[in-house]
């Protein structure tokens, strides 16, 4: 008895890479503006407001937050030189007029400078916000959960098949339904596009299961077989054949032998 298989419908597992595609393609993006691009478009932004060109990018210290910066003015607010700056930050990223910049993710340290001597030091944020980095980077880890979820179900959609094997009627990993347990094949509502519906009996309970069969290839050529082995299984009454004045013939409720439209 040759062995019949329906293996998920491509545009299935179309459907299910796409949605993979693009849910990784947003947390990507979403997490590379919380780590190092909103932190990028502000210095830009303030480059662009002094009138100085982005080929003069300053360097970015991922460290300088608003709270260290405020830890660093009360350290060295009465310094009066940048010696004491500079041991703690390095260099200034970018030199303006008398005043000397260092860039943090969500804004920038400003000292101002009268000579050599240190005028005032001031931090202001920038309009992307360390807050706003840090939901961007929370929704990235979100979305790449959701990937990583969508992706373990595209992998079951491309391991799902539907077997009919000589033991029976086999779903993905369950194991497979004997011929002889199947109640009823109900296929009413498959030329309305609608499901497939499978009645059977385990452990003394009857149980159903539907499945679209838009979601699986080859269907028609397994619900044909399996229907010929209905029939097999459960031929007619050869009293009702031999009877002189037949029964009218009523087409089966519980098994039927339409084929699905092929698509």
């Amino acid at each position: 008895m040759s062995e019949v298989v329906a293996p998920p419908a491509y545009s299935r597992v179309i459907r299910s890479v796409l949605i993979v595609a693009l849910t990784f393609g947003f947390a990507d993006a979403f997490f590379y503006d919380g780590c190092v691009g909103y932190a990028k478009d502000n210095a830009r932004k303030f480059l662009r407001s002094i009138g100085r060109s982005e080929a003069e990018f300053p360097r970015i210290d991922l460290d300088l937050t608003n709270r260290r910066a405020e830890e660093l003015i009360s350290r060295h607010g009465e310094a009066l030189s940048l010696t004491q700056w500079t041991q703690d930050l390095g260099e200034p990223g970018l030199k303006h007029e008398d005043t000397v910049y260092y860039f943090g993710p969500g804004g920038h340290l400003a000292i101002a400078l009268r000579g050599e001597r240190i005028a005032g030091v001031t931090w202001e944020n920038a309009s992307h916000t360390e807050v706003d980095q840090l939901w961007q980077r929370w929704i990235g880890l979100g979305l790449a959960l959701t990937g990583l979820f969508f992706l373990v179900r595209w992998i079951r959609v491309l391991t799902t098949r539907i077997k009919l094997t000589s033991e029976g009627l086999q779903f993905a990993r369950r194991p497979p339904i004997a011929i002889r347990d199947i109640v009823a094949l109900d296929t009413s509502l498959l030329w309305e596009g609608g499901p497939l519906q499978l009645t059977y009996v385990h452990r003394k309970q009857k149980k159903t299961l539907t499945w679209d069969p838009l979601d699986y290839r080859n269907v028609d050529v397994l619900v044909q077989a399996l229907s010929d082995r209905l029939a097999a299984a459960n031929p007619p009454d050869p009293e009702m054949a031999d009877s002189a004045e037949p029964a009218p013939r009523v087409p089966p409720s519980s098994v039927t032998r339409s084929v699905v439209p092929k698509r």
